[in-house]
């Protein structure tokens, strides 16, 4: 598309204010693209598009093309999208119901769904001020994983619909949070020689106290609006003997939409427990590098009780290094901290501090590490302002126990040693 003569002073205001991004995780480079609307959503994209090149705009179409049109921005009229050819429409309004009936009006006129992409169905929003805190790219993973558990398609309505909520709950309270890992047990049935959360280093297993679990949750979510993902670990997560009372606490709290438990299925849980594992927003990961027969008999018992299970093989482990101390530099540790998925996903939950990751909970556990980079207390007055300064930060000593990122090689996983 040309550009008109006012593009310059657009561009300028647009690209500066950034408050719509555009969304290049769900467009592919190259693209023929029809964008729908011409409000600020749709200029911001449209000088994004041009100023990178990234796809090619066939055709900028809204209901109110002439209003835009008198404005020197090359509009077109919602019926040419009949006559072009595309691979997909992008809606680039802000509200939900909006997109809601541009929907159902492209799809009454023979448009597919899955050619129709919402840009703010897609977390495209920057969220992140002095009020709002967003982690996008972690977030938006986990959006993923949620919408996949709920055999939902992130495109269709109830997906956009899903999205928007999360988004509004960011806007009205300020913090909702990708993943938090809870860390229940130090006990495990095996003894994996590449673990990355340092269990075989415990020389005294021990169970977390129960009381003190639920507690630190109460209290992190007195803190945040909402986590898109709990997750349980240890050790393994079965050892607990009052995993019961925790999923039945955990029932009763609403700020999640998914609680994973990672099992290496050795053990099969009682009843009590499988009666738990029933809650729909559960799903148990069976991790499938351990050969024991436990597992056919573990997968009959889900199916039997009917809880919500996945098998994970193919599983990658990166080998981390012994636990000592490597002397590197902090930009060295900020690459490594920057390349790491569990410092982004990771944060990891365990007696009053939320620890950058599973491997720094334990190096703190075991008395390797105790540097306070490596958490924050989430019982201090200003956890707001610390977890926001947290999830931004780039650097933990942790890292320096930890190989560099160069020399991060892949194992096999659950090799015992």
């Amino acid at each position: 598309m040309r550009k008109s003569n006012n593009f310059e002073r657009y561009e300028s205001e647009y690209i500066q204010r950034k408050d719509w991004v555009f969304p290049y995780d769900d467009i592919e480079p190259g693209a023929k693209i029809i964008l729908y609307g011409a409000g600020d959503v749709g200029q911001a994209y449209y000088f994004q598009i041009i100023k990178s090149g990234y796809c090619e705009v066939v055709s900028w179409i809204d209901k109110d093309y002439k209003k835009y049109s008198e404005w020197g921005l090359n509009i077109e009229s919602i019926n040419v999208f009949l006559e072009k050819e595309y691979d997909l429409i992008l809606l680039a309004v802000a509200n939900h119901s909006v997109a809601c009936d541009i929907n159902s009006f492209l799809l009454e006129q023979g448009v597919k769904q899955e050619k129709i992409v919402w840009g703010i169905g897609s977390t495209s929003k920057i969220l992140y001020d002095k009020e709002t805190f967003f982690m996008t790219n972690p977030i938006k993973e986990e959006i993923k994983n949620v919408l996949h558990y709920k055999k939902i398609s992130s495109k269709c309505l109830q997906g956009m619909k899903y999205v928007v909520d999360i988004l509004e709950r960011a806007n009205k309270t300020g913090i909702v949070l990708p993943r938090v890992v809870i860390e229940a047990t130090t006990h495990c049935t095996l003894k994996c020689k590449y673990c990355n959360n340092l269990m075989p280093y415990y020389q005294k297993k021990r169970h977390l106290d129960l009381d003190s679990i639920e507690k630190d949750i109460e209290q992190l979510f007195s803190v945040v609006q909402h986590i898109l993902v709990l997750e349980i670990i240890g050790g393994e997560p079965f050892c607990y003997p009052q995993l019961c009372d925790l999923l039945l606490f955990l029932e009763r709290i609403e700020q999640y939409d998914i609680l994973e438990i990672t099992t290496n299925g050795t053990i099969i849980p009682n009843n009590n427990v499988l009666e738990a594992l029933r809650d729909k927003r559960i799903i148990v990961r069976i991790s499938e590098y351990n050969a024991s027969a436990k597992i056919e008999g573990l997968i009959k018992k889900f199916k039997e009780y009917g809880i919500n299970y996945e098998i994970l093989n193919d599983l990658i482990w990166i080998d981390s290094g012994e636990p000592v101390y490597k002397g590197k530099s902090k930009e060295l540790c900020r690459e490594s901290y920057l390349k790491c998925s569990s410092a982004r996903f990771c944060k990891t939950l365990m007696e009053g501090r939320l620890f950058c990751c599973a491997r720094a909970a334990s190096l703190f556990d075991l008395g390797i590490c105790k540097d306070e980079s490596n958490y924050i207390d989430i019982y201090k007055d200003d956890a707001i302002r610390e977890l926001r300064d947290f999830y931004l930060s780039d650097y933990v000593e942790a890292c320096n126990y930890c190989t560099n990122s160069d020399e991060w090689r892949i194992v096999e996983a659950g090799v015992q040693s």
